[in-house]
């Protein structure tokens, strides 16, 4: 059931229209896939919106090419998340005329940051009640960017908001029938969720590495013992010790 309500809430949030720049729209542009669809759900068809790390690439290592910094230089507005590759490669190229707008510390003025590895969790977009912050922040930032079109930007961004309330309710409405709210993953990325909705979740990656033998060993006799069958990992992070979880649990990745 865990699988399936992480599967539907990624895919809402990640499914994304194709970007096509035009000379008469502004260009946004933003760090990763979810928050290309929090900002293209708001602004419809009035802005252009570009993302800057494609899927697959790590939000802690990306570098930036070329021609990924040229489209940052027309953007009238950037969106921060917050992940290591925008303080370290991305805001630093930004031009005097691009407004920074953080949506990371907006949201943490309102909802408690969690940390990961000894520093700031940026996986913000992973809870339902956050990502409405973020939505709602995006429509005023539109509204005071493009006043023409201030009831466009705020239609859409409460129409979506409702969509995410529902999904809300919807994701409570799942786990009111689980009776084991133990959720392993390789890497704790998603304790923003699992805290929202009330799961536990343990983590079989250290401090940012691969699990000890001890370690490893403590999370199978877990595992085993709570009937755990699903070790959740992110795409961009390969792992054989992920896969091997996975059989030794007789389950899957």
């Amino acid at each position: 059931m865990f699988k399936r309500t992480i599967s539907f809430l990624l895919l809402s949030l990640i499914l994304l229209p194709t970007l096509y720049l035009a000379e008469d729209k502004p260009v946004i542009t933003v760090s990763i896939l979810p928050v290309q669809t929090f900002v293209q759900k708001v602004v419809g068809n009035k802005a252009d919106v570009f993302n800057m790390i494609p899927p697959g690439a790590s939000p802690e290592t990306f570098d930036p090419s070329p021609i990924d910094k040229q489209n940052l230089n027309l953007s009238k507005l950037y969106f921060s998340i917050g992940v290591p590759a925008e303080v370290i490669n991305i805001i630093p190229y930004l031009n005097k005329e691009t407004k920074l707008v953080e949506l990371d510390k907006i949201v943490a003025e309102k909802y408690e940051d969690y940390t990961i590895d000894g520093g700031r969790d940026p996986h913000i977009w992973l809870s339902p009640k956050r990502v409405i912050v973020m939505v709602d922040n995006i429509a005023k930032t539109m509204m005071e960017l493009d006043p023409e079109n201030s009831i466009y930007y705020r239609q859409n961004a409460n129409n979506y908001i409702q969509e995410l309330e529902a999904l809300d309710i919807q994701i409570k409405d799942n786990f009111k029938a689980i009776k084991n709210n133990k959720v392993i993953a390789f890497h704790p990325a998603f304790q923003y969720f699992t805290k929202d909705y009330g799961l536990e979740l343990f983590s079989l990656e250290e401090h940012g590495k691969e699990a000890t033998p001890q370690h490893l060993q403590n999370m199978l006799d877990f595992s085993h013992k709570e009937n755990i069958k699903v070790i959740f990992y992110q795409s961009e992070i390969s792992s054989r010790q992920a896969m091997s979880f996975a059989e030794e649990i007789g389950g899957e990745a």
